[in-house]
């Protein structure tokens, strides 16, 4: 979970220096939530050790 937040954070300073208007804000939101959505859901298929 740091992990995330130090990429949010990241994030935010690129927002902060590159003027996006609202929908590609939105998009980048989106598509950092996905992959973490994702990545979240792929976690138990690679620390189960069987």
């Amino acid at each position: 979970m740091g992990l995330l937040m130090l990429v949010a954070r990241d994030f935010s300073l690129l927002a902060e220096i590159f003027p996006m208007n609202v929908f590609s804000r939105y998009l980048i939101r989106h598509l950092f939530l996905g992959f973490a959505a994702a990545a979240g859901l792929l976690l138990p298929l690679f620390t189960t050790s069987t």
